[in-house]
C-alpha cells in the first residue's frame, strides 16, 4: 500500500507513468527480506530496478558534486527509526585511459550495525518518563488504558524533536485518559539519563564497520551524520565522544589532533532525503535518457552464503553425508561469480543458505 501511494505521488508530481523504481534497504537485510521488498514492488504495479543499500545510497549522493584527487575513506553513520548502521566506503577520482573520461569509484569497505536501537527505543524511554510523570501525579495508571497510551506515544515523539534543540520542553496533552488534562516538564538530562546504557550501542557499529574494512580511524576524512535520530544531541555527543576517545588511546597524537578528530563529525548530507537522492541518482545513471556524472559503485554482502548437499552414497545403506562449503564469505562484492564443480552422474539438490542466521 505505501509502495501504491508513492507510485500515485509521483506520477502526480511527473504527470506521466511512473513504473521504474530504486530503493534504499538496509545492508543487514537478508535474502528474504529483499525478496519481501521485491514482491511488495510489484504487488504495487511498479517494476525493480534494483534494491541498493541506503549507505551506498548516501555515498553517491555525496560523491556527486566532488572531486577526490587522493583516495578517501568515509564513515556514513546512519541513525534511523529501527537500526543504526556504519558504512565505510572509499571515493576515488579518476580518469579512464580507453574513454579519457574521469569518474569516481566508489567501493564499499566495510559495515556495522545494531537492529535493537534507534529512534524507536528512543521514542519508547521518552514515553516510559511521561507515563511515570502522570502515573505519579493522578496515582492512576495509564498503562491500562491504551487510546491514553497511544496519545503518549505520539506526544513522545514531538517532545523528543522538541530537545533536540531545546534543554527542556511543556508536555501538555488535553484529555488523556479518564477526562484528565496532563501537563508535564521533561528535560533533556532526564532522557539522557534514561538511555545512559544506551550510548555504547549507538556507537559499536563504527568500530564494527572499521573492524570488517580492516580499517582505524586515522584511515577516515569524517564521518558523516543522516538519519532522523542523528539530529538528538544525546547520539551527536556519542559519535563524538567515540572518535575522541579512539584518538585520545593512540599516544603519539597530540592533544590537538585529538580536536581535529573530533572534528570528522560532518553534516554536509540532508540527514532525510541523502539516501533518497542517491539512490535517484543511480537510477538516472542505469538509464539511458539522462546525462549524470560518471559514478561506479562496488558494494559488498555482509552475510556468510554457503552451499550445502548431500554426498553420493557409496553402498546401499549408508548413512547420508551433508557437505557445505563457504562460497561467498562476509564481505564479498556483490556480483562476484563462483565456479563449484562436482563429479555426480545422478541429480541432486544444493541448498543455499546463511552460514549464520541473520538477526530477526
Amino acid at each position: 500500500m505505501e509502495f501504491a501511494y508513492i507510485k500515485h505521488l509521483a506520477e502526480l508530481t511527473a504527470n506521466e507513468k511512473v513504473t521504474d523504481v530504486i530503493v534504499t534497504v538496509p545492508p543487514y537485510y537478508s535474502q528474504f527480506e529483499r525478496d519481501a521488498i521485491a514482491d511488495s514492488i510489484e504487488i504495487s504495479g511498479l517494476r525493480t530496478l534494483a534494491l541498493m543499500n541506503d549507505g551506498t545510497a548516501v555515498a553517491v549522493n555525496y560523491a556527486m558534486t566532488r572531486t577526490f584527487p587522493t583516495p578517501e575513506y568515509h564513515v556514513i553513520y546512519d541513525a534511523g527509526a529501527s537500526g543504526i548502521r556504519a558504512t565505510i566506503a572509499s571515493f576515488t577520482t579518476a580518469t579512464d585511459p580507453k574513454s579519457g573520461v574521469a569518474g569516481t569509484h566508489i567501493a564499499v569497505a566495510g559495515v556495522g550495525y545494531d537492529r535493537s536501537i534507534g529512534g524507536t527505543e528512543l521514542d519508547r524511554r521518552l514515553r516510559e518518563i511521561l507515563i511515570e510523570n502522570f502515573n505519579a501525579k493522578h496515582r492512576k495508571d495509564i498503562r491500562g488504558d491504551k487510546r491514553g497510551m497511544a496519545k503518549l506515544w505520539k506526544e513522545a515523539q514531538r517532545v523528543k524533536s522538541i530537545l533536540s534543540a531545546n534543554t527542556d520542553v511543556t508536555s501538555t496533552v488535553e484529555s488523556l485518559a479518564w477526562d484528565i488534562d496532563f501537563k508535564t516538564k521533561v528535560s533533556r538530562t532526564e532522557f539522557e539519563s534514561k538511555c545512559e546504557d544506551m550510548k555504547s550501542q549507538f556507537t559499536q557499529p563504527i568500530g564494527e564497520a572499521l573492524k570488517n574494512a580492516g580499517l582505524t580511524l586515522d584511515n577516515i576524512t569524517s564521518v558523516i551524520l543522516t538519519g532522523g535520530t542523528t539530529r538528538v544531541p544525546m547520539v551527536q555527543a556519542a559519535v563524538r565522544a567515540a572518535v575522541g576517545e579512539y584518538v585520545h588511546s593512540l599516544n603519539f597524537i597530540s592533544l590537538v589532533n585529538m580536536f581535529n578528530f573530533s572534528d570528522k563529525i560532518a553534516l554536509n548530507v540532508n540527514a532525510d532525503e541523502a539516501a533518497v537522492l542517491g539512490a535517484a541518482l543511480h537510477g538516472a545513471s542505469l538509464s539511458r535518457q539522462f546525462k549524470t556524472k560518471n559514478i561506479k559503485v562496488t558494494d559488498i554482502s555482509i552475510h556468510d552464503v554457503q552451499a550445502s548437499y548431500f554426498a553420493a552414497a557409496t553402498t546401499a545403506n549408508a548413512r547420508p553425508r551433508s557437505i557445505t562449503t563457504l562460497i561467498f564469505p562476509s564481505g564479498s562484492k556483490v556480483g562476484t561469480k563462483k565456479v563449484l564443480t562436482f563429479k555426480r552422474k545422478e541429480d541432486f539438490t544444493i541448498f543455499l543458505d546463511y552460514k549464520t542466521p541473520p538477526a530477526p
